[in-house]
């Protein structure tokens, strides 16, 4: 899933969390760099599994990654967050 989105001022930008469901992992990708993940190997391939399973009630609800050390990765206009749950 790619979610293209578009920013006009980012020094007010102070934390970025992400908040995602999933079953069984995810990786979030912030402009092509990876910013997240759960339960996911260390490089995913296109038919990678996730490492192992998430509870079926776990993913009805929000889980929060803080992902504010990937400020820098954001750009001013359009930028890009891709998130990667097929197999994984």
């Amino acid at each position: 899933m790619r979610l293209p989105f578009q920013l006009a001022r980012l020094k007010k930008i102070k934390d970025l969390i992400l908040r995602v469901k999933f079953d069984d992992g995810f990786v979030a990708y912030l402009n092509g760099h990876r910013v997240a993940s759960a339960k996911a190997p260390d490089k995913p391939r296109w038919n990678s599994a996730a490492t192992e399973n998430n509870d079926d009630r776990a993913a009805l609800n929000f889980q929060s990654f803080y992902i504010s050390e990937h400020i820098d990765k954001l750009k001013k206009g359009a930028s890009k967050l891709s998130i990667r749950a097929d197999q994984i």
